[in-house]
């Protein structure tokens, strides 16, 4: 058995892409023995690219993988295309004056919600 991916005749221009061939069991698990990744193929120089020997007719025949005559396979393929990203606005963010809000919450003790007492000294916290 032969699988190959092809690029359309009508595409105008060349992509660069890459497959995953997989026999698929007959629950639709792959089949790491029968599972196969190209490298990345630049179409526009190779117009298929793929596995002239996936697997053997015979081997499938005697496979468990052979139901009715029929058998699953999944091909998984992955476009490489240019990724432009659009220029975010830089945003400024002001300084944390987190330690003097939580020194207010201490000082103040509004809003305590624990209260520890080490020996006779009562401390109060949030």
């Amino acid at each position: 058995m032969a699988f190959f991916l092809c690029l359309d005749d009508t595409a105008s221009k060349g992509v660069e892409a890459k497959a995953i061939f997989s026999l698929l069991d007959m629950e639709g698990n792959s089949v790491s023995s029968h599972s196969f990744t190209t490298r990345v193929v630049n179409f526009s120089e190779e117009r298929s690219w793929g596995y002239s020997e996936f697997m053997k007719r015979g081997s499938l025949e005697k496979s468990e993988y052979l139901k009715d005559d029929c058998f699953k396979i999944r091909i998984d393929v992955s476009v490489i295309a240019d990724f432009h990203a659009e220029e975010t606005p830089l945003i400024v963010v002001p300084p944390s004056e987190m330690h003097r809000q939580f020194g207010d919450l201490l000082l103040s003790k509004q809003g305590v919600d624990v209260e520890f007492q080490v020996g006779k000294k009562k401390f109060d916290a949030h």
